[in-house]
């Protein structure tokens, strides 16, 4: 009895399941437990488990079909993903390289821009380089051609008194050239009227050769005047050029060094004027120092450093020999004698026997400086030591060596 309550149940409950899944329709159930049917009832009950197993195995395949086409799906995604993925991961490697390439542009630009500034300048300097550069080719010209106009004219002048120096006696002299006529009294009236025609004219050849003489000798003087001129016009300026270096003077109306004028004398004048003006002033000046003196000073302060390089030695070997002694007291107790006190005198760590006062050993440098006097109080304290060496303690040295 208790079986097929569990049948029925187990039926029920099986029913129940396949209509919640749409395998049966409502109102429309199987028998499962077998409960008063006949053979024609579990004909129909088995052909209806027999279609629904059909439908249960049916939707299987339709899951699995499903489910196949849903991992194929999901994979494919997935490649898809990994895909999409890599092309993501390769745009952002170009994205990083196309800002890098960017940067790299815009710095490129940024310098690029500095250069065509700087070409921009240099050639705006050129560009004012090559107006200077005309302006003094053009201001060289005019005084070429100015030069070459006024050597036309001295030629010119020199051609025409050459031609008005080889002319003959009777011909109209030139102005602009100084004769020298030599005149005397050679002899009487009657021997000049008898002379011949032939002595006329030996005379008028030796006053035309005086005469080219003359003019040549001139010409040669007036030469070595200009040469004398140029040469002391050259030291002239050097001088002044050394001065101005020397004081410092600097000129007010500068002349273009490229373009060389000689000067005329009242302005080498009122530059040398202004120079020695300048050089007055200085040599004048309260706060100015010889050569000499400032030389003085120098060595003197060389000596004096080296007498205070000297000292400060001295005293280092002191201040160190002072340390010894009250090393060598602390571990000792023997007092300074009278040999360590000469060392010491003599600031020499080295002891040396056989020396007087006031010798210098073999081995020590003199310096030149006199040697450390020590105060006669000293003396006096090593005259209250005992016999045994040590110090009275009434004297007040003994309570300085055992402090130490």
């Amino acid at each position: 009895m208790a079986d097929k309550e569990n049948l029925r149940a187990a039926s029920l409950y099986i029913n129940n399941q396949l209509l919640s899944r749409g395998l049966l329709r409502d109102g429309d159930s199987i028998d499962f437990a077998g409960t008063r049917r006949s053979d024609e009832e579990d004909a129909v009950v088995s052909g209806r488990i027999i279609a629904i197993l059909n439908d249960l195995i049916l939707r299987r395949d339709r899951d699995a079909e499903q489910r196949e086409s849903l991992s194929m799906s999901m994979r494919s995604l997935g490649a898809e993903n990994r895909k999409l993925t890599a092309d993501l991961a390769r745009l952002h490697d170009k994205k990083a390289e196309a800002e890098r390439k960017a940067d790299l542009a815009t710095a490129a630009e940024s310098a690029l821009r500095t250069q065509l500034k700087s070409a921009d300048a240099h050639a705006r300097a050129l560009r004012d380089d090559v107006a200077r550069m005309k302006s003094l080719v053009a201001q060289s010209r005019s005084s070429c051609a100015t030069e070459i106009r006024r050597r036309d004219r001295q030629i010119d002048t020199l051609k025409k008194q050459l031609g008005e120096a080889g002319r003959s006696r009777g011909t109209r002299g030139n102005p602009a050239i100084t004769t020298v006529t030599v005149t005397g009294d050679v002899g009487d009236a009657a021997t000049s009227a008898a002379s011949s025609p032939g002595h006329d004219g030996g005379s008028v050849e030796w006053e035309d050769t005086l005469r080219r003489e003359t003019n040549a000798t001139l010409a040669r003087t007036a030469q070595l005047l200009t040469e004398e001129n140029d040469a002391m016009l050259a030291v002239l300026q050097r001088t002044m050029a050394q001065l101005r270096d020397m004081s410092g003077w600097v000129s007010e109306t500068r002349e273009d060094e490229q373009v060389r004028r000689r000067p005329a004398c009242e302005d080498v004048a009122a530059e040398l004027d202004s120079v020695m003006d300048h050089m007055r002033v200085i040599l004048t000046n309260p706060s100015f120092v010889p050569i000499e003196e400032v030389l003085a000073r120098e060595e003197e302060i060389g000596r004096l450093k080296r007498g205070w390089l000297k000292m400060e030695d001295r005293w280092k070997e002191a201040v160190h020999l002072m340390d010894g002694w009250r090393t060598r007291m602390a571990v000792s107790g023997r007092p300074v004698c009278d040999e360590d006190l000469q060392m010491g005198m003599r600031l020499s760590p080295v002891r040396v026997r056989g020396l007087d006062d006031g010798d210098v050993p073999d081995g020590v440098p003199d310096d030149g400086l006199s040697v450390v006097k020590e105060e006669s109080g000293e003396e006096e304290e090593y005259a209250h030591q005992d016999s045994d060496g040590g110090l009275r303690p009434d004297h007040p040295a003994a309570g300085e060596a055992s402090a130490s």
